[in-house]
């Protein structure tokens, strides 16, 4: 039996019936480094146990040929309808300090949500995270968010902002970096909506 390499694509976000998305891990079999176009059968396995501990299970469907999804069910591995790894709501005005959000996935702000409050982060890492809403790493509607010394990379969205989406808000961000960042429909690090983005000595690089 012919065996692949394997490309594995984490905590994609994936809509169920009622709109709240889950996180899946797809194990693809690749050559050279890229996916093998082609169909090929799929093997979808749901856990409540973390689907990070089938990573074996995954690599070993997609060398023999198969299209491996391991899913976490409601409630487990970081999945949510709003912030998948924190939401902040209702005037709150939290301090985050050497904090990381990585491999969230929500309907909207798939690492960090923000509503109608004033947090600040202060060497804060938010990165990896998802949304088939808006702010892959971040979603901000309404508000003030302080941000120092930040590193926002490698988030996704399928709606507008993968890095930060601002709605009727103020960002201010000093010292800190977008990086890497994917969005579908637009403003791969920052989308700003009648809001205020305030930014002091920011690196800005390899956005979509």
């Amino acid at each position: 039996m012919e065996e692949y390499e394997v490309i594995v694509r984490k905590n994609v976000s994936v809509p169920m019936r009622d709109g709240v998305p889950l996180a899946a891990d797809l194990y693809l079999p690749a050559r050279d480094g890229k996916v093998v176009e082609g169909a090929f059968p799929a093997v979808l396995e749901r856990t409540p146990y973390d689907k990070d501990g089938k990573f074996g299970e995954g690599r070993y469907f997609a060398r023999h040929g198969y299209v491996a999804v391991m899913q976490d069910v409601r409630a487990n591995g970081n999945n949510g309808l709003y912030g998948g790894g924190l939401a902040v709501m209702a005037g709150s005005t939290p301090w985050l300090y050497d904090t990381e959000f990585a491999g969230n996935g929500a309907l909207a702000g798939g690492g960090v949500y923000v509503e109608d409050s004033d947090p600040s982060f202060d060497q804060v890492e938010i990165w990896e995270n998802s949304t088939i809403g808006a702010g892959g790493g971040l979603s901000v509607s309404g508000g003030t968010v302080s941000m120092l010394s930040a590193s926002v990379h490698t988030n996704e969205a399928w709606g507008y902002g993968a890095g930060m989406y601002l709605y009727q808000s103020t960002a201010e961000v000093r010292h800190s970096e977008l990086v890497g960042n994917e969005s579908l429909s637009g403003g791969g690090a920052v989308r700003a909506v009648e809001s205020e983005f305030e930014g002091t000595n920011l690196r800005i690089v390899g956005n979509q």
